[in-house]
């Protein structure tokens, strides 16, 4: 995606590749949702995007928004 692109995908019912020829379908939603879904929680969702090779989404969630993985009784992942 390029970075208008990425302001686009960031929109509600909007897709990066509006193309007719267009090789993903969706609703234009998920990005979107996320978006608002970390807002929510005080945090961010970072896009990093090069056309044609890919894109990374990170998700940064604030430390009062977490718990330790000991805390919730899980294990912890090696």
């Amino acid at each position: 995606m390029s970075e208008g692109d990425i302001e686009k995908a960031l929109m509600p019912f909007q897709q990066a590749d509006s193309s007719a020829t267009k090789s993903h379908e969706g609703t234009g939603l998920g990005l979107h949702l996320c978006h608002n879904l970390m807002k929510l929680h005080g945090g961010v969702i970072h896009l990093e995007s090069q056309v044609g090779v890919g894109t990374t989404a990170t998700v940064t969630f604030p430390a009062n928004r977490t718990i330790r993985r000991e805390e919730a009784g899980l294990e912890a992942i090696h």
